[in-house]
């Protein structure tokens, strides 16, 4: 196609992928308070699923320690910027992981329990979806929102 004397191009579609901050349902973000109960079988499987993320997470966080903490010494002087960048990072991930098996055995306690499942924030129960997915997840994904956007106001803006 030819307009204004030059060549038409079809921009090619860039598709970004983009995790959503929060996602809120149709009802408004809340979850009935009806949803089912978790039985015994269905509290074995995520205790199991929790156990093996559990030992995943640790492997990392101890990979990643060791990574950050292990030095080789007879390197070049100019890569010592980019040394401690890279050791800082794998710190830094370390970190998120020790987040992330923090919430993992919370949740664990609260199988042992008898709460898991429940949100911390407004006590009902968390759609079996949601915890099929972040099995370690404490709230449900109304009260989730309400939290990121909370979090959001005082987050400063980008430079």
């Amino acid at each position: 196609m030819i307009i204004s004397g030059r060549k038409s191009v079809q921009a090619k579609e860039t598709v970004l992928a983009v995790r959503p901050i929060a996602v809120i349902p149709p009802s408004g973000g809340k979850t009935k308070r009806t949803a089912h109960k978790l039985s015994d079988r269905e509290k074995k499987m995520f205790r199991d699923m929790l156990m093996a993320l559990r030992e995943d997470v640790a492997r990392q966080i101890n990979k990643l320690k060791g990574d950050s903490l292990t030095r080789d010494d007879a390197g070049v002087s100019e890569e010592d910027g980019t040394d401690a960048f890279d050791r800082q990072f794998a710190l830094s991930l370390a970190s998120s992981e020790n987040d992330a098996l923090f919430l993992i055995e919370e949740s664990l306690r609260k199988v042992d329990s008898g709460t898991y499942g429940i949100c911390d924030g407004c006590g009902c129960m968390i759609e079996f979806p949601r915890l099929k997915a972040l099995p370690f997840v404490q709230m449900c994904i109304g009260c989730q929102s309400e939290t990121e956007r909370k979090r959001m106001k005082f987050r400063p803006a980008h430079r």
